[in-house]
């Protein structure tokens, strides 16, 4: 796919989500990516990064959410395996720890964490940019 993305020069959008319970965050190890990532996934064709956010958390947590509920936490284009990846992270706060499925095959691991160790993990880029200026507000995103 790499080869592929380099060759079309593509350009993704995807929808993450922070989903915040009592002040950790739930990370996901996925079999295919080095580092932790997030629940959320690219958008459809004609959907927004909201609607798409929504709908992830369905698909991934079976967590039914309001888009009023998500908080635009960060949003950034950058460079990442061989596209143009426009990503816009969501901050969830919930009032339980919602059950992530490990299956050992997409998802290899699942667990809440506080923001400190997050940010001594191997983590999806803007996601550590999004948690650093969380951190210090002063941070140039």
């Amino acid at each position: 796919m790499c080869v592929y993305w380099r060759l079309t020069r593509a350009h993704t959008h995807g929808a993450l989500v922070v989903i915040w319970h009592e002040g950790q965050l739930l990370l996901a190890r996925n079999s295919y990516l080095n580092y932790y990532s997030l629940p959320g996934g690219y958008l459809k064709r004609h959907e927004t990064a909201v609607d798409a956010a929504v709908r992830e958390l369905s698909e991934e947590l079976g967590l039914k959410v309001y888009p009023s509920e998500l908080i635009q936490g960060h949003e950034e284009t950058h460079q990442w395996a061989g596209k143009l990846d426009h990503v816009v992270l969501f901050d969830l706060c919930v009032p339980f720890r919602p059950p992530m499925r490990v299956d050992n095959r997409e998802v290899v691991s699942a667990d809440f964490y506080t923001p400190e160790d997050a940010l001594q993990l191997d983590l999806f880029p803007p996601l550590r940019r999004h948690l650093e200026h969380r951190r210090n507000p002063q941070l140039k995103r």
